[in-house]
């Protein structure tokens, strides 16, 4: 048996302008609840599901404020020259799991 979504576009047929895609895409899912919708996403491949849910993130945003983008290169800018001049204060991979141990631990018995 077809896929629900599989059967519908092959009887709506392939959209010839925007204005029908529009209408196939409110035919294939007018009939679907949000669950029956998550439930057909969560079939998709890992790597499908993780770019629909970037791009769901992404619409949550909104725009980003004027600027962040820029002072979050100058921070990683200077940063990054602190660790290249020595004076960044750092710490080493095993002491860094460490403290990831002790925090997650420290979570679970909350």
């Amino acid at each position: 048996m077809a896929h629900p979504l599989e059967r519908e576009r092959h009887e709506i047929g392939p959209p010839p302008t925007a204005n029908v895609r529009l209408e196939i895409k409110d035919a294939i899912f007018a009939d679907m609840t949000t669950a029956d919708l998550l439930a057909e996403l969560l079939r998709l491949p890992a790597e499908e599901r993780a770019k629909i849910a970037a791009e769901l993130l992404k619409s949550l945003d909104g725009e980003p404020e004027e600027g962040v983008e820029e002072a979050w290169d100058a921070e990683i800018k200077r940063r990054t020259a602190e660790v290249r001049a020595g004076t960044a204060s750092t710490i080493s991979l095993e002491e860094h799991e460490a403290l990831m141990d002790q925090k997650w631990a420290a979570r679970a018995k909350r």
